[in-house]
């Protein structure tokens, strides 16, 4: 019986051991590997906050890093290609404002709604050319034939409705478009707060200015509609929803 005690004792003592060991070797692998992992997402600083607005953008004509994706941000801050403002003709032109959803973060370009949106448009046209475009010219009374479907994004990671609003007010006086889509997530309801603002690496009361050369003039395209930095709450108030 005192043998087998012993023996139970000494197993015991063993595989403690063993597990020990495991462990250990366990903890050293994950340390090596996590401190080799490639960087998924460029931070330092991505956004820049638009002075006397509520407003912030990507640095403009950047490549980014997003979760392994290389992503082209555009001259006016946003991960879209280059467009005339003006619609060329025989374009009907949508444009989609959002947050991270209709960004896409972690997607490829091609792999975001906006980019499947607008494919799927032109191959609709494509396939079946006289009854889809009679029934959105109907949609719009509106007899212009359409050439080409144009799907424009500006989603922006973190982007509150406010902003959203905001964002549009200001777009909508510079590029033509036939049609507006918002890409709604339930927490877009939340308030932009000087909180939220920090989380997204942006404190700074004064922000930056940014301009356009619109027909050969600077122009100042992003304007607010009173709210700033310095005006909006810390936090949202408890009866924001009430």
């Amino acid at each position: 019986m005192v043998s087998l005690i012993f023996g139970a004792i000494v197993l015991s003592i063993a595989l403690l051991e063993i597990l020990l060991s495991t462990t250990k070797i366990f903890e050293n692998n994950y340390n090596r590997i996590s401190t080799q992992a490639p960087l998924h997402f460029t931070i330092g600083p991505p956004f820049t906050l638009i002075q006397k607005t509520i407003l912030y953008i990507s640095s403009p004509q950047k490549n980014q890093l997003n979760f392994g994706h290389w992503t082209f941000i555009n001259k006016m801050g946003f991960r879209e290609r280059n467009f005339d403002l003006k619609k060329p003709k025989g374009v009907f032109r949508i444009l989609v404002f959002g947050d991270s959803l209709t960004f896409g973060v972690g997607v490829n370009k091609d792999h975001r709604y906006t980019e499947l949106l607008e494919t799927m448009l032109n191959l609709g046209k494509e396939n079946s050319p006289e009854s889809y475009v009679t029934g959105i010219d109907r949609m719009l009374n509106d007899k212009q034939y359409i050439k080409k479907f144009e799907v424009i994004n500006f989603g922006m990671p973190g982007y509150e409705a406010d902003q959203e609003r905001e964002l549009m007010e200001s777009v909508l006086k510079i590029v033509e478009c036939d049609l507006v889509i918002v890409g709604f997530c339930c927490n877009d309801l939340n308030m932009t707060t000087k909180t939220s603002l920090k989380a997204a690496g942006l404190a700074d009361e004064g922000g930056g200015r940014y301009s356009l050369n619109i027909d050969g003039k600077l122009t100042e395209i992003y304007k607010g509609q009173g709210k700033n930095y310095s005006t909006i709450p810390l936090e949202e108030p408890k009866d924001f929803f009430q």
